[in-house]
């Protein structure tokens, strides 16, 4: 079968058409190039959008412009595309640590407990209310509201052992006297301890000062109970 003559609309133009072909070459050959800058596991959405804005940001140059200009050019759009490919991920990266801490909150609240008087500990989780399960449930969504996702674990700790303190302090004292009173300076000192944490110079003083601590603990401890000078064994 004979082909079909093509014919010419009035006001068509060969080198136009020629040129505008040339033109096409020249954006996909920059849009290539742009793609290319890319990590090979960006999306396909990613990449289409990328080339709709090489193509946009291009639409004020020619291709006998100076080579090097329009390379800066479209190496601005990609690192644009970079730096919100970035903040995507980290902000993923982000959540997945916050839900992370989230999962974890019944370590964290097991281990604040063990900072606290036992009978007093003991005491609370009796309590249906104040349960570990519920104290744990209660504590996630603590931290679901308090918590970005970029604390460290002794940030996160000092969070938990606050929140702890402060649910010691609002259980029934157990008698009266010196016992209630306790309580309730420790949900007292744990209130401003906690405001006083989120100072970085805080922090880190407090940071510093329990290893410490601990360091000195571990190393004097044996002789906490020394023996007396006549030899015996100490009652």
């Amino acid at each position: 079968m004979p082909r079909r003559v093509r014919t010419r609309e009035p006001g068509d133009d060969p080198a136009r058409s020629i040129g505008n072909d040339a033109r096409r070459q020249w954006l996909g050959k920059w849009k290539t190039w742009a793609v290319g800058q890319l990590a090979s596991d960006t999306s396909a959405s990613v990449k289409t959008q990328l080339r709709v804005d090489v193509e946009r940001t291009l639409n004020r140059y020619r291709p006998d412009d100076d080579e090097v200009e329009i390379r800066d050019a479209v190496s601005a759009i990609v690192a644009q595309t970079n730096a919100q490919i970035e903040t995507k991920v980290a902000g993923q990266l982000q959540g997945a640590a916050k839900a992370l801490v989230i999962a974890l909150a019944p370590v964290f609240l097991r281990d604040a407990l063990a900072k606290f008087d036992r009978s007093l500990v003991a005491a609370m989780l009796k309590r249906p209310e104040s349960s570990r399960a519920a104290l744990s449930a209660r504590l996630q969504r603590h931290l679901e509201r308090q918590m970005g996702g970029d604390e460290g674990q002794n940030k996160i700790q000092c969070l938990v052992d606050a929140w702890v303190a402060r649910r010691l302090a609002e259980q029934p004292p157990v008698s009266t006297g010196r016992l209630g009173s306790a309580l309730g300076a420790a949900g007292i000192v744990a209130t401003a301890g906690l405001a006083a944490y989120q100072h970085p110079g805080v922090k880190t003083a407090i940071n510093q000062g329990l290893e410490k601590a601990r360091q000195f603990a571990q190393k004097w401890k044996p002789s906490l109970y020394p023996p007396p000078p006549d030899g015996s064994k100490p009652s």
